[in-house]
């Protein structure tokens, strides 16, 4: 299945899209520990997924060849990071009637089928 993105949480169980580290310095640093492993997402209806990839309003670490890569983003790529995370939340709040927080860092996720 195409990866999709998501926020992180805590490594027990990791939402489709929830915020991590609030926007603070070292967020991504801290979700790259995420990249590459497995979590269950969608609560209560949980499934399996592994995190492909993380981004903030920095750049991106994403899963190479059992390493991880960090790409730094230009100025445009930044600025549309941070509009859609700005969505992101918005979303949640309009229709889940929940408010996230400031979103930190978002992650993409591909889901694992089970044999």
């Amino acid at each position: 299945s195409p990866a999709q993105r998501s926020q992180v949480r805590p490594p027990t169980s990791v939402p489709r899209r929830h915020t991590a580290g609030g926007g603070r310095a070292g967020a991504l640093a801290d979700a790259e520990e995420l990249v590459g492993k497995k979590y269950w997402v969608e609560w209560p209806y949980m499934q399996e997924v592994r995190i492909k990839a993380a981004t903030d309003a920095s750049g991106r670490i994403a899963e190479q060849q059992g390493s991880t890569r960090r790409t730094a983003w230009g100025p445009d790529e930044a600025s549309r990071w941070v509009k859609e995370a700005a969505m992101e939340r918005d979303t949640w709040l309009s229709k889940r009637g929940l408010d996230i927080g400031q979103v930190g860092v978002v992650l993409e996720v591909q889901g694992v089928e089970s044999v």
